[in-house]
């Protein structure tokens, strides 16, 4: 597992590569704090994962985590 900062986010990554043909879902993205409920990014390369996981953020429906996210509530140490 690796740790990036993008966004003033703390961000985990790992390569799940699964057996099967689809590269789509190697790496998955998280935030650092990630509690089940919150989005997770995936991606053929960590790259992209990280990008999913942005986009998702971005688009999260739900007010409150997109309030936390922004106001770094949710990576406060």
């Amino acid at each position: 597992m690796t740790i990036h900062h993008r966004r003033g986010l703390d961000i985990s990554t790992a390569c799940w590569a699964k057996p099967i043909p689809d590269r789509n879902y190697d790496w998955c993205a998280t935030l650092d704090s990630y509690e089940p409920g919150m989005p997770i990014g995936w991606g053929p390369t960590e790259e992209l994962a990280i990008a999913d996981l942005l986009e998702r953020i971005d688009e999260a429906n739900d007010d409150e985590l997109r309030h936390a996210v922004e106001t770094g509530e949710i990576n406060a140490p």
